[in-house]
């Protein structure tokens, strides 16, 4: 088009055709929640954040919005401790974490344990309705952790259908809550549980008994 000149036969052709077929208008579409929030679900969540929240009003909003059926990465806790500042964050982490349907709570041995604090109430104030839940604990257990569960169960009690727990140095202790649709869940057993026997029987009356009324796999790996 540069070589042939704006006012040739053929620029000219191309122009009307432009004009005839709507081409030079906004695509249908292009701001409507929906539409958007379908196509940035096989996105990358922090993608869409880092870079499609910003193109304009519209995308900002569907990107806030949306949920993703999916978790956030296992390093957002290295992150957070990283970003906490006498206790807050910036903003950007309770809109990111407000938009996933899953948590996988992963401490590893390096993970600062002093800014558990902060961590834990940033994820119950912003984390709900969700899915799944994973527990990864590779570290010690961080101070009331029970509590925390328990508030962080009561945050998506009717919502959750999936538990998984983990730990790598102690078995689980975990609140008495009835969570009316969870109907899976999973326990990872240690050579360091092996003479856990109350422990573990605490565990399964826990669950079978209060927190699983409507349980249908029990799996122990």
């Amino acid at each position: 088009m540069k070589t042939i000149g704006e006012d040739s036969p053929q620029f000219k052709t191309f122009e009307k055709s432009i004009d005839t077929f709507h081409l030079n208008k906004t695509a249908r579409g292009v701001h409507q929640t929906n539409i958007l929030q379908h196509v940035f679900k096989y996105s990358d969540s922090r993608e869409c954040f880092d870079s499609f929240r910003l193109v304009c009003k519209s995308w900002k909003n569907a990107v806030e919005t949306i949920r993703f059926d999916t978790y956030p990465p296992l390093t957002i806790f290295q992150e957070l401790c990283l970003h906490e500042r006498n206790g807050r964050f910036p903003s950007f982490y309770s809109k990111y974490l407000k938009t996933f349907r899953k948590l996988v709570l992963f401490l590893n041995r390096n993970f600062d344990m002093t800014k558990w604090d902060s961590i834990s109430n940033v994820l119950l104030d912003n984390m709900k309705n969700l899915r799944k839940i994973g527990i990864a604990m590779m570290n010690s257990i961080p101070p009331e952790f029970v509590i925390f569960l328990f508030n962080l169960f009561e945050n998506s009690e009717s919502t959750l259908k999936k538990l998984g727990i983990n730990y790598r140095d102690d078995m689980a202790t975990l609140p008495a809550i009835s969570l009316s649709n969870l109907t899976r869940f999973t326990v990872l057993v240690c050579r360091n549980d092996e003479n856990k026997v109350k422990t573990f029987n605490y565990l399964m009356n826990t669950v079978v008994r209060v927190m699983c009324p409507n349980l249908k796999l029990f799996k122990i790996d």
